[in-house]
């Protein structure tokens, strides 16, 4: 027992249920590596009160995989991983490695497979266009309306 919160020995089941939706997320399907992986992080997560198990999962996640990718928020790594461990194909691959090693392919492969950011918005080289009408048009219409074609007429 720790004193910043509660290590659960016997995880509830409904602690089992939410850790398998989160895994499930990551890609994993195989019903004996969620049972397995599930048991493990459930008796592994340190709950604080007030804290879910999503939030803790994140945790553990930026804290396992942080240090092999650039800095970035919590949020958006937490994503970013996710999305990459998807597109990997790691939940097959590594399905034992999920937040207790790091193997050199499956870093690998999780940083091909990382989004790329969207880049930071340049500075437009061309200058700021007025958005009233250009004077030709303006005489255009003039020259278009009703009462310049009825001068043409006489």
């Amino acid at each position: 027992m720790s004193t910043s919160g509660l290590i659960l020995d016997n995880p509830s089941d409904e602690a089992i249920r939410s850790i398998r939706a989160l895994l499930r997320g990551f890609g994993f399907s195989e019903p004996s590596h969620l049972d397995r992986l599930a048991t493990r992080i459930a008796r592994s997560i340190e709950l604080s009160p007030g804290t879910s198990f999503r939030e803790q999962l994140e945790v553990r996640v930026v804290c396992w995989l942080g240090p092999h990718f650039d800095p970035m928020p919590r949020e958006l790594f937490f994503a970013s991983a996710r999305s990459a461990y998807l597109r990997s194909g790691a939940a097959e691959r590594w399905p034992e490695a999920f937040l207790c090693e790091t193997p050199e392919g499956l870093v690998t492969a999780l940083r091909q497979a990382l989004p790329s950011p969207t880049p930071v918005e340049a500075p437009c080289a061309m200058p700021e266009q007025s958005l009233a009408p250009a004077t030709w048009i303006v005489r255009l219409g003039q020259l278009w309306s009703p009462q310049a074609q009825g001068s043409w007429n006489s």
